[in-house]
């Protein structure tokens, strides 16, 4: 089987209106197998609001799809030069289902 990825980007103003932009842009079409929308955002945890990137996957096979979330942190690095990057915090987690974008009955 031939699979081609495409990726799209989607820049507006606001990070809501970016994040509704790529989940209308996901219709059910032979062509299309699978999809995965992401973005930067937040979840709670315990009582604890995390920075973290934002995954719904779903596939034209299964009526369900998936959030899954991966928090992090911003660290800083060096002792003279101070750099920030992001460190993961925990493994991934399922946050909850979703309908599937591309399942048709």
């Amino acid at each position: 089987m031939n699979r081609q990825l495409t990726l799209h980007r989607f820049m507006v103003e606001y990070l809501e209106e970016g994040l509704q932009a790529a989940q209308d842009s996901i219709a059910p079409s032979p062509e299309i197998s699978m999809y995965a929308v992401v973005c930067d955002g937040f979840v709670t945890i315990d009582g604890r609001k995390w920075d973290a990137i934002l995954v719904e996957a779903g596939e034209s096979t299964a009526a369900e799809g998936v959030i899954m979330a991966q928090r992090y942190e911003v660290k800083e690095t060096g002792l003279i030069s101070k750099k920030r990057r992001n460190a993961a915090v925990g493994s991934p987690l399922e946050t909850s289902t979703v309908p599937s974008r591309l399942w048709h009955t």
